[in-house]
């Protein structure tokens, strides 16, 4: 062998030998093209992959998890969001986002990962008509985000459950048009540093304690200009709007409400703050002036 011609450069037919350890320690062959599928298969498992180009992953209420989620069929869409999820964050995005497209269907309850690279997992369901995709949280919260380095944008879904959306740990999560359901306890649910933005319409149609809760140095912050759809009168038993501890804030001024509720409009207490512009404090939803309450700001 060592006398042989080199070639620096194999083509996938060329052979190499082997001796077999299964076989009696037999001579055997194999292509570079076996070889290299075999190395791939073993270094896929050690390293992330890294990513050139955006990517999207299909989700289907007819697909199945053991698929790669590259095709928008049967065959080839994940079952689950979170097996979306899950695969994006063992991803290096590098410099590009990861799309998770959702078919129409009901879905499980999802928690969002922390992402490798500087791009954003986008989950979009379907916007036109948001009764189609929905994410029943059960006894807890629709869709959980949690951790530093976290960044998700989520859009066109109903959502139900406890909670809709709970954030946390510095998680960073945009909002785009979204539906809420059965919600039992609040919509938003900011805290430990986590930056809520809501960047579209969104429709309220079930009463609860709070639509939002904002604590721990939390930020939620909803776009100027969308409208907040409350059908059906909905009450809320504590507050509209909650924010409490210094270092946490709500920004919620030039908001179209449409329809009305009833209960107290806001509490902000210990420093906390809810920015409105000056709208009064008639401006929020409810039947009853809020309350400031040790050092917190309503303004």
């Amino acid at each position: 062998m060592h006398a042989a011609t080199s070639k620096p450069v194999p083509a996938d037919a060329d052979e190499l030998a082997l001796v077999d350890s299964a076989a009696s320690f037999g001579l055997k062959k194999l292509t570079w093209a076996n070889l290299k599928a075999a190395l791939l298969s073993y270094f896929q498992g050690q390293f992330r992959e890294k990513l050139t180009a955006a990517r999207t992953y299909y989700v289907r209420a007819d697909g199945s998890d053991s698929n790669t989620g590259l095709s928008n069929t049967a065959g080839g869409a994940f079952l689950t969001i979170q097996k979306a999820v899950d695969i994006a964050a063992s991803l290096d995005l590098s410099i590009y986002d990861v799309t998770i497209a959702v078919a129409p269907g009901s879905y499980a309850a999802v928690v969002f990962k922390s992402q490798v690279g500087t791009g954003t997992v986008n989950v979009i369901g379907d916007a036109a008509t948001l009764t189609n995709c929905t994410i029943a949280g059960g006894a807890g919260s629709a869709v959980t985000a949690s951790g530093g380095g976290l960044r998700y944008v989520i859009s066109g879904f109903t959502l139900t459950g406890a909670r809709g959306l709970t954030i946390t740990e510095g998680a960073t999560v945009a909002v785009g048009p979204m539906r809420y359901g059965s919600i039992s306890a609040r919509i938003f649910d900011v805290t430990r540093g986590a930056k809520c933005y809501v960047n579209a319409s969104m429709t309220v149609t079930s009463g609860m304690p709070y639509m939002a809760v904002v604590s721990g140095q939390g930020l939620l912050i909803f776009q100027p200009g969308i409208t907040v759809t409350l059908t059906g009168a909905p009450a809320f038993s504590g507050n509209f709007v909650y924010c409490g501890g210094s270092g946490s804030s709500i920004e919620i001024a030039a908001i179209t409400f449409s329809g009305a509720a009833t209960g107290s409009r806001y509490l902000a207490l210990l420093n906390a703050s809810i920015y409105v512009a000056s709208a009064g404090e008639s401006y929020l939803p409810g039947s009853t002036d809020g309350t400031k309450l040790t050092g917190g700001q309503y303004a």
